[in-house]
């Protein structure tokens, strides 16, 4: 019997958690060998960055931007904004100064999440923004959220969130115009999954 109801992407990972545990969830390439990194160590920086999040003011219904590539920052992150209520906005690692400012304003990102090159771009471009005030470089060595003693986060956010809250925040390639901002409920994602 699942511990949490699942009517949101951060519920169907809890469950996972519980069933798989010390299990692999994701592999990354270290050393030219693939890493497992389980899901119960997923969950714990999980945890750690959804009540970082939290900390800094992230309530139900914020959008986060994460523009990171194909990492596990990218998983935990991600997963870390689903379970703190808001919403992921997925930004493109590629995006120009110029595209990152249009995309930020229009999404009213409060957070971007990224790594040192998207650092750069946040950094030639944050007096052009209206919402996003604050950047977090994620950087496994540096940042003080993931030495947190993981007792100290003991439970997931406890944020209700049904199927009809938005997840995912995902734009067009603005091909024909400006990029348009698609958005995916928690209970579209969860049935994507269950594909």
């Amino acid at each position: 019997m699942a511990k949490y109801k699942e009517t949101s992407v951060a519920a169907l990972f809890q469950n996972q958690v519980a069933k798989l545990g010390s299990k692999g969830c994701v592999a990354y390439k270290k050393g030219g060998r693939y890493t497992d990194i389980s899901w119960n160590e997923m969950d714990v920086m999980i945890r750690k960055l959804g009540w970082y999040l939290m900390s800094i003011g992230i309530k139900k219904g914020d959008k986060v931007a994460i523009m990171l590539p194909n990492i596990p920052e990218f998983v935990y992150s991600c997963f870390a904004v689903f379970q703190s209520g808001a919403v992921a906005v997925l930004l493109n690692t590629g995006s120009t100064p110029y595209e990152l400012t249009y995309l930020l304003n229009n999404s009213d990102a409060k957070i971007l999440v990224t790594h040192a090159a998207g650092e750069k771009r946040y950094l030639e471009i944050k007096d052009q923004l209206a919402t996003c005030r604050n950047l977090l470089t994620i950087d496994p060595t540096q940042n003080a959220f993931l030495s947190e003693n993981a007792s100290d986060i003991a439970a997931p956010p406890s944020v209700p969130i049904d199927a009809d809250d938005p997840a995912v925040m995902i734009y067009t390639a603005g091909l024909t115009g400006k990029p348009l901002g698609a958005v995916l409920t928690h209970g579209k994602a969860y049935q994507q999954q269950h594909r």
